[in-house]
């Protein structure tokens, strides 16, 4: 007899299994059936906030969109909102940064200018990886360039488990 296998997990571009969504400030009803949903009879009242996983999405009669979640629910996609997950993510380091003379820009409003020197209004970026010297006055990004003191400086820490 075969040990079981586990299925196989597909995560979509943006590194989750299923797509997320709240359930918007004014609260949801959810049904067992796109016929009940019809009816109008909800199964459950969900509160805003409240956080789903959606497995499909169809239209139903009238051209509403509903979604399915992964605990058979279906919500009017008017009432949910999608999650986002964070872009930030971690940096492989190579032999050269060893001094760890990068950083992040964490700012939501940093400016980011398209070189050192430029009078130029700048534009804005975060979660920004920046590489600067110890003590300079500004820190290179892949888009430009930013003050120094917008970069949260990068430390050592022990490698996760």
């Amino acid at each position: 007899m075969d040990d079981p296998v586990a299925p196989a997990r597909n995560p979509g571009p943006d590194g989750l299994l299923r797509s997320y969504f709240f359930v918007r400030h004014e609260g949801a009803s959810a049904y067992a059936s796109l016929d009940e949903a019809q009816e109008g009879t909800p199964d459950r009242e969900l509160e805003g906030g409240w956080g789903v996983a959606v497995v499909e999405q169809r239209a139903a009669p009238g051209g509403s969109r509903w979604a399915r979640t992964s605990k058979g629910l279906w919500i009017d996609a008017q009432d949910l909102g999608a999650a986002r997950p964070s872009l930030f993510h971690g940096e492989a380091l190579g032999p050269g940064d060893a001094a760890l003379d990068l950083a992040w820009v964490v700012s939501e409003r940093a400016p980011v200018w398209p070189d050192a020197t430029t009078k130029k209004k700048p534009a804005s970026s975060s979660c920004t990886r920046s590489r600067s010297a110890a003590g300079a006055s500004a820190s290179a990004t892949p888009s430009g360039w930013t003050r120094a003191t917008s970069p949260a400086p990068t430390r050592p820490r022990p490698r996760p488990r």
